[in-house]
């Protein structure tokens, strides 16, 4: 959906997938702001389009002016534009840029103080104990990550692994540190338990396990969500968003993902390595 092509695992599969709502109304504006123009020289008007979804503009040719016809009345134009400029804002390149750099600087912050956390820390000694690569400030990285579900991924570059957080999502502190609990457990697995990432059974396992043991799947969360219930909540949470995860992998395309995690969530929900119990 967001073009980003990079191999990547449960967290967030930025691959190929349907048209997201960014462009959608970006071919909206093409079709439309050619007819958006004044009838006299006088009044003639060239717009410069860049449709905003949050991350990066839409196609490069939404960017461009139009030059504006002489078939379109003045005043119809006028309104046409106000429309448009109340539902779908447009800002200028500068603006844009500058609002790019907000949401990474904020992003950054907002990992600086998840890495602070009790959850994270724990973590990142856990995969220190294990052997694994070292993991320091570095490790996460703050890109955009445009039309992708989820708000972070565990991605594997040959031998070396990453976080990475999507700064153009909308995300609470509360939901970053959760998100950078959740792909450290894929990173303490495919370590300590030398998991295949290629193996959807695999994958759902630590599918599983992040989703348990991340605090994403407590009552406060859920409860946010509006689903609530006082039998078995955290168990269907886990089995949901596990699911939810494995299904944007192309790993589990040939797989009946549901029948699968049923299948591993005995075992690999009972097991909280490396925590003594469940958080």
């Amino acid at each position: 959906e967001g073009k980003r092509k990079s191999r990547a695992v449960p967290g967030a599969y930025f691959g190929k997938g349907t048209s997201s709502w960014h462009e959608i109304l970006c071919n909206i504006t093409r079709f439309s702001v050619a007819k958006l123009a004044s009838g006299t020289e006088r009044n003639r008007r060239c717009w410069v389009v860049v449709l905003e979804s949050g991350s990066a503009p839409c196609a490069s040719d939404c960017g461009k002016a139009h030059e504006c016809g002489a078939a379109c009345n003045p005043r119809l134009c006028e309104q046409r534009l106000r429309l448009r400029e109340e539902n779908f804002p447009y800002v200028s390149m500068a603006e844009s840029k500058a609002n790019r750099k907000e949401q990474h600087d904020r992003c950054c912050e907002s990992v600086a103080k998840a890495l602070k956390t009790p959850m994270v820390r724990f973590m990142i000694e856990a995969l220190h104990r294990s052997g694994c690569t070292a993991v320091d400030e570095r490790y996460f990285q703050c890109e955009p990550c445009g039309g992708v579900a989820a708000g972070a991924g565990f991605q594997v570059r040959e031998q070396d692994t990453r976080v990475v957080v999507c700064e153009d999502k909308p995300l609470s502190q509360r939901m970053v540190d959760q998100s950078v609990t959740h792909e450290l457990i894929h990173a303490f697995d495919r370590c300590h338990f030398k998991i295949d990432l290629t193996k959807c059974e695999h994958l759902a396992c630590t599918e599983i396990r992040a989703s348990s043991l991340s605090g994403e799947c407590d009552w406060r969360s859920e409860f946010d969500r509006g689903n609530f219930s006082f039998r078995q909540q955290h168990q269907a949470c886990v089995k949901r968003r596990a699911a939810l995860s494995c299904k944007m992998n192309p790993v589990c395309a040939e797989n009946d993902v549901e029948e699968l995690i049923d299948k591993v969530f005995a075992t690999c929900y009972r097991d909280t390595t490396p925590f003594e119990k469940r958080p």
